[in-house]
């Protein structure tokens, strides 16, 4: 068995849903987190239940900044989590 000595940090993040945004479809959603990312590359967007969503970026960068910068979405600003830090 390989055993690494470290594991980088994923390049997702995680926020819950705020109640106001909690409307119209799931696809609609995704549709308003790629906008308000436009200019990054993203993976995949998947929702969890209990109203979270995971969002993982191609670039470690992206995340980084997203998380330090922020994320809006409808005017509304999202808490961000980070799914593992390191």
């Amino acid at each position: 068995m390989l055993v690494a000595d470290k594991v980088d940090r994923p390049k997702t993040l995680v926020f819950k849903v705020p109640e106001e945004l909690r409307v119209g479809s799931k696809e609609d959603f995704a549709v308003k987190i790629v906008n308000a990312l436009k200019n990054l590359k993203l993976v995949a967007i998947q929702f969890v239940p209990g109203w979270f969503v995971r969002v993982t970026f191609e670039f470690l960068e992206d995340r980084e900044d997203i998380f330090r910068d922020g994320l809006v979405i409808d005017g509304v600003d999202i808490p961000l989590i980070e799914a593992e830090p390191s």
